[in-house]
């Protein structure tokens, strides 16, 4: 039997005054990465990289690239937006190389952004990756009806990608939550070298979050508790497809292998709880404990950062 209860939440405001480019809070949590004693976040409508400090939760800006300079989306501008949602790290020879990921839901949003040396002489790259994309979009086993990669985490010598199934369905297919995999090897040297042909999908699997009041349970994120296994969030959100902004009535934590799933519905002071989150990390310090990070879906309103526990008996 597996438990999970939201401990507490606390609104992301930025430590530091708003600028004319950016908010006073994080908007929008889509991913979440945790880099030695900070939590990243990554935020879908925002080219700002949010750096909490643990164990403070202090909240500082980092400033992505932007192409045009602009680093805030707001609704009339949604589809410019790059839709970071999903990142993962890896820690190298020379520093942590950290990966934000488009979702792929349009080509717009079919790009990789590539921290190298996060703690050091930092450097940012945008990386085209519109042939993966059109890989995994071609493997509707993967995809389904649209594609819409929510989550990745680096799982033993394997990147595993996460395909949430809120898209609409088609005549011939059906929206699918999937897990798929990427060598890691080919996923460094292709960052490396772009203009070689990208990592091969390998070991799709479809996933079941089920379902909360008639509404499907969808994957957001994941991370890896041991080379067989990861530890996933779902939400069920009433969205009409994989862009447009839906009802959420709850979310489930789940423990999935490649040949078995459980999951939770996620409490809160002993009711359901009724948010969307889209990152999740461990405390490697406390077992049985992580951070979710809340899209809210409201430019006015802060991402909420989350500490829960989990359990399995």
């Amino acid at each position: 039997m597996l438990a999970a209860q939201i401990l507490w939440r606390q609104p992301l405001l930025y430590a530091d005054p708003p600028l004319a480019d950016r908010p006073p809070h994080v908007r929008a949590g889509s991913a979440l990465v945790a880099v030695d004693r900070q939590l990243l976040v990554f935020q879908d409508d925002c080219l700002w990289l949010a750096c909490i400090d643990l164990p403070s939760l202090r909240v500082t800006a980092v400033p992505l690239p932007a192409d045009d300079g602009v680093r805030v989306f707001d609704h009339a501008h949604k589809a410019d937006k790059p839709d970071l949602e999903a990142a993962f790290a890896v820690l190298q020879p020379d520093g942590w190389l950290v990966v934000a990921l488009g979702s792929g839901s349009t080509r717009r949003r079919r790009r990789w952004l590539v921290i190298h040396d996060f703690h050091g002489a930092r450097r940012m790259q945008w990386l085209d990756a519109a042939a993966l994309y059109a890989q995994l979009d071609a493997r509707t086993d993967f995809s389904g009806a649209e594609l819409n990669v929510e989550g990745a985490t680096v799982r033993g010598d394997r990147l595993v990608l996460l395909q949430r199934g809120n898209g609409a369905a088609r005549v011939d297919l059906q929206p699918l939550d999937t897990t798929g995999e990427l060598r890691m090897a080919e996923v460094l040297a292709w960052i490396a070298a772009p203009q070689t042909p990208p990592p091969e999908l390998l070991n799709v699997r479809p996933r079941h979050p089920g379902l909360l009041d008639g509404v499907r349970l969808t994957l957001t994120d994941a991370v890896a508790l041991d080379a067989q296994t990861l530890l996933a969030t779902a939400a069920a959100e009433a969205s009409p497809d994989a862009v447009a902004d839906g009802v959420v009535v709850g979310a489930a934590l789940g423990v999935l292998t490649a040949s078995e799933e459980r999951w939770a519905v996620l409490t809160e002071g002993g009711a359901r709880f009724v948010g969307k989150p889209e990152g999740l990390a461990l405390d490697r310090d406390v077992p049985g404990h992580g951070w979710l990070v809340l899209d809210a879906d409201d430019p006015d309103k802060p991402a909420d950062l989350c500490r829960f526990a989990w359990q399995m008996t």
